[in-house]
């Protein structure tokens, strides 16, 4: 049997050290899969991995696919000024108004989504939320402290992040609504 769950959060919201900390042998676990494409559910569903978990930041067209195909949903919610910040930090302040249109749009989304959440977490609790989490994407695998103790510490690096690629990505999921 397939098991298969989704996980959405604002960007800047450890989407990315979430989806690391969840890739297991067994599982295909993909970030941005729902965010670059309505056709993503093809790929998501084809592949032949006992557990599928999708870690999204852009709920605009997630959502649509969590609430259709009833599969568990958890909320990674963090304050919208703290994303904000986060996102000039990383693109510069010129870009800021811009940011703060979407940082709204997707915040939107996100508490549209949230009727449909089996778990809300907020943002500073996700280290203390791990094992509930893995539980809802793992049903019948143990979270083993030598795993949870591996990542406490791994940092992703997200400084690459090009402002063009967040913008192209953000543009074609507004097209698509």
């Amino acid at each position: 049997m397939k098991h298969n769950s989704f996980i959405l959060g604002l960007p800047r919201s450890r989407t990315s050290w979430l989806t690391a900390f969840l890739q297991q042998p067994d599982s295909f676990c993909g970030h941005g899969l729902f965010s670059t494409s309505v056709d993503a559910s093809e790929v998501f569903y084809s592949v032949p991995h006992k557990y599928r978990i999708s870690v999204d930041t852009n709920p605009i067209i997630a959502r649509e696919y969590s609430k259709d195909l009833g599969v568990p949903l958890i909320i990674i919610k963090r304050d919208s000024s703290e994303v904000l910040k986060s996102l000039c930090e990383l693109f510069g302040e010129d870009k800021k108004e811009y940011l703060s249109q979407c940082v709204v749009k997707l915040e939107k989304a996100l508490k549209d989504a949230e009727v449909y959440a089996d778990l809300i977490i907020p943002f500073k609790e996700l280290d203390r939320n791990l094992d509930l989490i893995w539980s809802l994407c793992y049903p019948d695998k143990e979270l083993t402290m030598i795993h949870k103790e591996t990542f406490k510490n791994l940092v992703i690096n997200t400084k690459e992040i090009k402002y063009k690629d967040f913008k192209e990505e953000f543009d074609l999921c507004q097209l698509t609504q």
